[in-house]
């Protein structure tokens, strides 16, 4: 399978590089990297344009679902995988991916790591992932967009990501709900591993909490059907940051 490497980046010089080299350092490699800078004001396209086998595209800041169905309408490959630009894949990451691929599967994603274990408030967050994909079987209902990877005629059937979510929340959830609609299963590969630089400070944090919860009010007015069950991943007694959010 052709793998095409997507990462979505806003403002990310302190971190892409890392990433970069470990998407391009796949074994075996892909068959590209694309970064699609969202219009950063930073040194993100510079980072990017620097290091030898990477594409790097611009548009104006649009958000991550935006900024991942233009990497997808330009890239060659036949699985479009993705990761984003404050993460660094194993060396094996794309060959656990592709290796849970078969007749009926329209996307296949992985775990964690962290990244900066230093910060107690991402220890912290981390051992809360953890614990969720925990409760994780092979097959699921929902993946993070952190660490995935889709047969493009999945990706295409369902309409790609939602790009009226502008921010990073609800926008992996949502294509997850329509690849299921359309009959794709969703597999698990726990093994696959992506470190990720985790939040290391008390208010960034808790306003993406607060994102999380008033975009997941948008997410169930879109499946209205999901709202009482929840997924895998966010469970119903969970959901109570939704109306947390509404509230504040």
């Amino acid at each position: 399978m052709r793998v095409s490497i997507i990462i979505p980046a806003y403002n990310a010089e302190a971190t892409l590089r890392a990433c970069l080299e470990a998407c391009l350092g796949q074994v075996p490699p892909p068959a590209e990297v694309i970064v699609v800078d969202d219009g950063s004001t930073d040194g993100t396209r510079s980072v990017a344009n620097a290091i030898d086998g990477v594409r790097c595209v611009r548009q104006d800041n649009a958000g991550p679902a935006a900024a991942r169905n233009h990497g997808a309408r330009i890239a060659r490959g036949g699985v479009l995988a993705y990761t984003d630009a404050d993460c660094v894949p194993r060396p094996d990451w794309i060959a656990c991916l592709v290796s849970q691929f078969e007749e009926g599967v329209a996307a296949v994603g992985g775990g964690y790591a962290i990244a900066n274990p230093k910060s107690r408030l991402a220890r912290l967050i981390h051992e809360e992932i953890v614990g969720r994909h925990r409760r994780f079987g092979n097959e699921v209902d929902f993946l993070g967009s952190f660490n995935v990877a889709y047969r493009r005629d999945a990706f295409e059937a369902a309409g790609g990501f939602d790009s009226s979510f502008p921010f990073a929340s609800g926008e992996d959830n949502d294509l997850a709900y329509r690849l299921q609609d359309n009959g794709g299963v969703l597999r698990f590969a726990r093994e696959a591993i992506v470190a990720h630089h985790h939040p290391d400070r008390l208010w960034p944090y808790l306003r993406a909490q607060y994102r999380h919860g008033f975009w997941r009010m948008k997410l169930y007015a879109k499946h209205p059907r999901r709202a009482r069950a929840g997924d895998q991943y966010a469970r119903p007694l969970e959901l109570m940051v939704m109306p947390a959010a509404a509230g504040l």
